[in-house]
């Protein structure tokens, strides 16, 4: 009994104060919410008719959906204020918030509207309509659809294009749909020595013979040039739109069938050199290719001689400074053993690598320098490298018994050799590297 003399009084309070409410406004919400709900019905039907009408019309379909929606949204905004009196909303104050909400989406969506703007120019001033073959800047096809934002291409390989009004609106326009006929130019070249009186009417009877081509106005063939090699015919003609790529796709295959059936050559490019007289000179026959020919041979072997000769002193020179250029990295490895030998440090692996090296270095050097010396002759200095070179090699040995044997005075004797034989090299090389030159110059 007590949970109940709690509760009683609390829903009846709350009944009490919704009795109330319903007496003072009851009525005006109940009379609101129908006028809503037959307020919508009515737009509702209204748009459909409104949609029926436009579209039994000569509007064009795009621009019907353009103006159906902005009526859709004219019609509720008025429904919208009418309920708002009608629940005794001041207006003034809506309207100002309505207009402060434009403002605003109007600023964040100006993009959005100068597109709307541009797919309204472009519907108004009907540049183009749907199923129309257009050019839009570099991009052609087939104009499948019209938004108010952004218009759709089909392209002949069956790809869809969507590009925004505002850069269709700024682009060159071309439309090939929008005149009921087309022209179609086609020119054909023939040999000069052709008759060119059946050449033309060879083309013409193949134009005459293609049904699409219109009577009105009439098939034209004339002599549009006289180009290097071959005199063009052009042949002119009106088709309709539709039949344009099928009927210059035909005319291209039988025209060229026809001047062939007929014996009228069409020529390739070619050119004829002749005298002032008119006489045509035989150029590149008999003798004459014979002896071109040999002239031809003659200095190709000139060429490739000279070519030798400049690559032999090439690499000639190249030897020296290359051999200069060995006998530094192996003093660089020498230094390397001595410092390792004069602090004690044993390391077989960096001693035996550095020993490698420049017995490698050697080898491979005194192998170049002979065969140098065979090709220039006998040459005391470039012999005498040769032989220094073999010193080190023995050196090497002679290090390597010593390291083996820990005699640190002995591998410390073979390193000094091996050091002044590589001073000797580089001086005689330097030497032969600065003769060159100045035989070099002495040339020029």
């Amino acid at each position: 009994m007590g949970e109940k003399k709690y509760y009683i009084p609390l829903w009846g309070f709350v009944m009490n104060a919704f009795v109330k409410v319903m007496e003072l406004y009851g009525i005006n919400y109940i009379s609101t919410a129908i006028i809503a709900f037959i307020g919508v019905l009515i737009v509702r039907n209204l748009i459909k008719l409104i949609e029926k009408g436009l579209l039994d019309s000569t509007l064009d379909k795009s621009l019907i959906s353009f103006v159906v929606t902005l009526i859709k949204i004219i019609l509720y905004i008025i429904l919208l204020f009418i309920i708002l009196g009608r629940l005794g909303i001041p207006l003034s104050g809506a309207a100002s918030a309505l207009s402060a909400v434009t403002l605003a989406i109007g600023l964040a969506i100006q993009d959005i509207i100068g597109g709307v703007a541009n797919g309204l120019m472009l519907v108004t001033s009907k540049l183009f309509k749907v199923n129309d073959y257009v050019d839009i800047g570099s991009l052609s096809g087939s104009v499948k659809e019209i938004k108010l934002l952004h218009t759709v291409l089909l392209t002949p390989d069956n790809k869809t294009v969507t590009i925004p009004n505002k850069t269709v609106f700024s682009s060159e326009i071309t439309n090939y749909s929008a005149m009921k006929q087309r022209r179609i130019d086609i020119v054909v070249g023939v040999d000069y020595d052709s008759d060119i009186d059946k050449a033309k009417r060879v083309i013409l009877d193949v134009a005459l013979k293609n049904k699409s081509v219109l009577d009105e106005p009439a098939p034209t063939v004339q002599v549009k040039n006289l180009a290097d090699s071959e005199v063009q015919i052009l042949l002119r003609l009106w088709v309709k739109s539709e039949d344009y790529w099928n009927v210059t796709w035909y005319l291209n295959e039988m025209v060229l069938k026809a001047l062939n059936e007929n014996n009228s050559e069409v020529p390739f490019p070619q050119l004829t050199l002749s005298y002032r007289d008119g006489k045509m000179i035989e150029l590149l026959t008999g003798e004459v290719m014979m002896g071109a020919l040999a002239d031809i041979l003659i200095w190709c072997l000139v060429f490739v001689g000279i070519y030798i000769l400049c690559r032999i002193q090439r690499i000639k020179k190249d030897i020296i400074g290359n051999a200069l250029e060995d006998a530094g990295k192996m003093k660089k490895y020498n230094k390397i053993l001595v410092n390792l030998i004069n602090k004690d440090v044993y390391d077989k692996k960096s001693i035996r690598k550095a020993l490698s090296k420049i017995k490698y270095i050697a080898k491979n050097t005194r192998s170049i320098i002979q065969v140098y010396q065979f090709e220039k002759g006998e040459d005391e200095d470039i012999g005498l490298v040769a032989s220094l070179l073999s010193s080190i090699i023995d050196e090497t040995s002679e290090f390597a018994m010593a390291f083996n044997t820990k005699s640190k005075e002995n591998a410390l004797s073979a390193l000094n050799k091996t050091e002044g034989d590589l001073k000797k090299i580089e001086m005689i090389l330097s030497a032969e590297i600065k003769t060159r030159e100045e035989e070099a110059l002495a040339r020029i």
